[in-house]
């Protein structure tokens, strides 16, 4: 993370500080989505239903803490970045390299294993690669519903994708206060918005998918990261409040799980509030997590610094390999013995697949476009966006 430090007193940090835990919250993160789509399958398959996939019915919220941090780290690269030459070719340079070569090329992964395999690798098809092929995912699986099946997953790429079309001219207009109180006014009117939309019948996968009900998280994001920009001690200043917002955002949570009597992100009562609350509850933990103190060590553990550095291609490669071993015909034929051992050895499949795909993208396409970064600006992201 950078942070701006002209003007203010005392000891300044460096200008582009890469923070460790960072990638382990982003490794959380993906852990949350992977726990989460794992114990789905496994009920969906096998009617396995233990208690310890009982946590994971919660772990679509990864996908929030993905916003959070998205909008952390793309706020502070902006701001950072702003009045500089090539502000904006460097910043959409960057953000292609980092996103377009993995995606297309698992869409181009998809296609030709459907083609050659269409019942192990099942989708709609037609008009639903335009949506998918221009970053309108979301919009899609709202317009023409849930044909997608196997990609589904890619609707959060495309709210990312939304939110980096305009926000760098936003950064680029206003100064830092200016930007804070946006943000603020976003977070208050998504707070609005989500129960009035369900109110007047707005379907509940549209609220969950559609980018203007999705915008608090990542501009939640985007004012801690120009909150801690305002202080000599950076995020240390906000650990008292961040460690009251936590406790109370999360009892706000367990409340309101108890009284609705469900985890669901299509729940009307998580839709309207919950959503809200997971926002302040994993901004709250960032700021806790980059200060000095146990969730900065917590975070900082090469393991799950490990899977934050992978995040990317586990989340776009699982749900492929989950719905083949998990949910078609194809993918019952490799299994092993019968009952739990098959379970087993489903899962093992599975993860080994999920695993093996996301290291050789990694090694073969990914770090290669990174290496392009270098001629466009010497932005402060380093591994982290």
């Amino acid at each position: 993370m950078a942070l701006a430090t002209e003007g203010l007193p005392g000891p300044q940090p460096p200008p582009h500080r890469h923070i460790k835990a960072l990638d382990g919250m982003r490794g959380c993160a993906v852990l949350l989505v992977l726990y989460h789509h794992l114990g789905n399958s496994l009920i969906y398959e096998f009617k396995f239903r233990h208690l310890i996939f009982w946590p994971g019915r919660i772990g679509w919220s990864g996908v929030e803490l993905f916003f959070v941090l998205s909008g952390f780290l793309i706020t502070g690269i902006l701001y950072d970045s702003k009045g500089t030459p090539g502000y904006f070719r460097n910043f959409y340079a960057r953000r292609v390299l980092r996103i377009f070569p993995l995606y297309y090329f698992a869409l181009l992964v998809f296609a030709i294993a459907h083609w050659l395999a269409p019942s192990g690798f099942p989708f709609a098809g037609g008009e639903l690669w335009v949506w998918l092929l221009t970053y309108m995912t979301n919009v899609g699986l709202v317009w023409k519903g849930l044909g997608f099946l196997t990609l589904l997953h890619l609707w959060s790429l495309a709210v990312e994708e939304h939110f980096y079309m305009f926000w760098p001219l936003v950064v680029a207009s206003l100064d830092r206060r200016q930007l804070m109180r946006l943000a603020v006014a976003v977070w208050l009117i998504s707070l609005v918005l989500r129960p009035l939309a369900l109110f007047y019948g707005v379907s509940h996968s549209a609220v969950y998918l559609l980018t203007p009900f999705r915008l608090d998280a990542l501009l939640t994001g985007g004012f801690l990261a120009l909150a801690v920009r305002g202080e000599a001690s950076g995020p240390d200043s906000f650990v008292r409040p961040s460690r009251i917002a936590a406790v109370c955002s999360a009892l706000g949570l367990v409340l309101l799980v108890v009284v609705r009597r469900s985890v669901n992100h299509h729940d009307a009562g998580m839709q309207a509030l919950g959503f809200s609350l997971f926002t302040i509850f994993f901004g709250s933990l960032l700021i806790l997590g980059i200060s000095r103190g146990p969730l900065m060590t917590v975070f900082s553990l090469p393991v799950l610094r490990w899977f934050g550095k992978y995040s990317y291609g586990l989340y776009v490669w699982h749900p492929i390999v989950f719905t083949f071993f998990f949910h078609t015909e194809m993918g019952r034929t490799c299994r092993v013995g019968t009952g739990m051992i098959a379970m087993a050895s489903s899962v093992g499949l599975a993860l080994a697949i999920t695993f093996g795909v996301t290291l050789a993208s990694w090694h073969g396409i990914e770090r290669h476009f990174l290496g392009l970064k270098r001629y466009f600006g010497p932005q402060a992201e380093a591994s982290h966006a």
